[in-house]
């Protein structure tokens, strides 16, 4: 069989339920592949619908996707051409779990971030027959490989349109062990890009434990009655075949009726990954970094950033507001940057990026560094000195750039606060009026003097994650300090809560039942103190120091899983020095003037 330059084989090397795949040569004896649609309506429909999105996916330019070289007919049949893709990230993964090597660690975040970038650029795609696109069917089998390693996205014949809040009766599509419940589940719902980050973040995990998260592999436990029949059925449903398959769906689609994601799915009492599921993805990271020779304090960063990314984008349940999950692959491209960043922060390899190296580091790696010789300074002393220069004016340009915010710092008066039975006299100072957010850490980190944050968010979310030494070291870069624990309570008011006595709203404090995620600053518009000072009930917890030397740290305020009885004066944790709380920020506060 030929259709113009192409020339394939009598016989398919694939066949399946909706086609078939040949693989051939052009006129130029490059390899291809045909993907050709089975007879039947349902799956010509579907093949012509695929090559449409990969059509306008490529006028968008949205990166890592599989070509359309040609679109062909054979007998009725529609088929198209693409590049012949050597293999799929399943090989690939099957490969690195037997065989992991230095490369590994470096490869699996690099390519995830490779399929974010993709993901982001398919969800801004806009179809002639409706809104956005969502795959709905992200998994390794579905990810096509080059001989060069490079990733892309293939299989997009379920794709589905998001029209804006619109709900639609869910078909049985996608596949259990890596879509999402409210995916798979529900008879009523509403087309979401997360269905895409979730599997992706699965992909993550699987990578680096061989495995997939425990309640993604079993979800029982989190599933109510109802949900339970639906799952049973539904995973009988999609690897059954012909007439039962038929029966099966009907089963489900009577199941369904009514039905919504929090109907079927109960987080009561439990988080979205277990201990189990934390000891193997620490194992599976140890084991990678260490064949990667990365230093064991980056090690410790990033297995509690990788942690929070999967904690963030694997939650059961998706709330469009405010997400619990990544709604934007673009976000999801930003932490596995970051993650990349706490393992590897010497510099990327270029071979693994693929992309032009970053500029070398301004220290010299030399035991006896060479002389500059007109002027006998040794270069390493001149690095350094180029190093505290620089940080000092992007640290001054940072606090600079605060101070000029209107009314970025309140002016806290002289007081007297009791706490503990002792009355302490606390003299006036700056405090920021609000919790230092992820923009402005970034900075920092840019400037090599912080360290990338463990809890990933936007820009205006406060930043979260941060150990009691991680606060000291930002406020000391912004020329700043962390708060006393008194100054503190000075700041926060003689009430039990910052705003006074009235009971705690979501308006009052992002706290529990409010929000699953921190809020940016002032999201609490009645929470404010007297002087103006927001969210110093919920949303993050803060840091503030205690002792004779103002040498440990107490987290105050409570945070956006707090309850109403732990927020404002009565939430206090006493952490230990090295701890790394989830939700732990810091606002930093300054000597008054004169």
């Amino acid at each position: 069989m030929a259709n113009g330059p192409y020339h394939w084989p009598t016989d398919p090397a694939i066949v399946g339920g909706q086609g078939e795949i040949r693989f051939g040569i052009d006129a130029d004896g490059e390899a291809v592949a045909l993907k050709l649609a089975s007879a039947n309506k349902s799956a010509k429909e579907a093949l012509r619908r695929e090559i449409n999105v990969l059509k306008a996916l490529e006028k968008a330019n949205v990166p890592n996707v599989v070509r359309v070289l040609q679109q062909v007919d054979h007998g009725g049949r529609p088929g198209m051409v693409m590049p012949r893709y050597t293999n799929t990230l399943r090989d690939w993964i099957d490969v690195i779990l037997a065989e992991p090597d230095a490369d590994t660690l470096a490869l699996v975040l690099v390519r995830c971030r490779t399929l974010a970038t993709a993901l982001a650029g398919v969800h801004k795609v806009k179809l002639e027959d409706g809104g956005a696109l969502v795959h709905r069917d992200i998994k390794p089998e579905n990810i096509l490989m080059d001989a060069h390693g490079q990733v892309y996205l293939a299989d997009f014949g379920g794709a589905l349109a998001v029209d804006g809040l619109a709900a639609v009766e869910m078909g049985l599509f996608g596949t259990p062990m890596w879509a999402p419940f409210d995916q798979i589940l529900p008879g009523l719902a509403i087309p979401d890009p997360t269905w895409d980050t979730y599997a992706l973040c699965v992909i993550l995990y699987a990578c680096v434990t061989g495995a997939r998260p425990a309640y993604q592999a079993d979800p029982r436990e989190l599933l109510s009655e109802q949900g339970l029949k639906l799952w049973d059925v539904a995973k009988l449903a999609i690897h059954a075949d012909g007439d039962h398959q038929r029966t099966l769906r009907v089963e489900f689609a009577l199941e369904r009726q009514g039905t919504s994601a929090e109907d079927l799915v109960s987080m009561t009492g439990r988080s979205a990954l277990n201990d189990a599921d934390r000891r193997v993805l620490m194992e599976g990271v140890d084991r990678l970094a260490a064949l990667a020779q990365v230093p064991d304090d980056q090690i410790q960063r990033l297995k509690r950033g990788i942690w929070g990314v999967l904690v963030r984008g694997l939650s059961p349940l998706s709330h469009p507001s405010p997400p619990n999950r990544y709604r934007d692959g673009a976000e999801l491209a930003d932490a596995l940057q970051d993650l990349y960043r706490l393992a590897f922060d010497n510099g990327p390899k270029t071979d693994i990026l693929a992309g032009p190296a970053p500029a070398p580091d301004v220290f010299i790696n030399a035991s006896e560094p060479p002389k500059n010789t007109e002027s006998g300074t040794p270069l390493l002393v001149l690095g350094i000195v180029v190093v505290a220069a620089v940080a000092l004016i992007v640290g001054g340009a940072s606090l600079l750039t605060r101070l000029s915010k209107p009314d970025a710092t309140v002016p806290i008066p002289a007081s007297t606060v009791t706490l503990d039975g002792l009355d302490v006299r606390v003299p006036p100072f700056l405090l920021d009026r609000d919790e230092v957010s992820r923009q402005d850490w970034m900075r920092c980190v840019d400037a090599g003097q912080c360290v990338v944050p463990t809890i990933t968010g936007s820009p205006d979310d406060p930043v979260a994650g941060l150990s009691f030494d991680d606060a000291l070291a930002y406020c000391e870069f912004i020329g700043a300090r962390v708060p006393s624990e008194v100054e503190w309570h000075a700041a926060a008011g003689s009430d039990l809560y910052p705003w006074g006595a009235d009971s705690p709203t979501c308006n009052h404090a992002i706290a529990a039942g409010c929000s699953d995620v921190p809020l940016p600053p002032g999201s609490a518009r009645l929470g404010a103190t007297a002087n103006g000072v927001n969210d110093m009930a919920g949303n993050v917890w803060e840091w503030a120091w205690i002792g004779k030397g103002g040498d440990r740290g107490v987290l105050l305020g409570g945070s956006v899983h707090s309850p109403a009885s732990e927020l404002g004066r009565r939430a206090r944790l006493l952490p230990s020095r090295d701890a790394l709380p989830e939700l732990a920020g810091v606002r930093c506060a300054y000597d008054a003037p004169g």
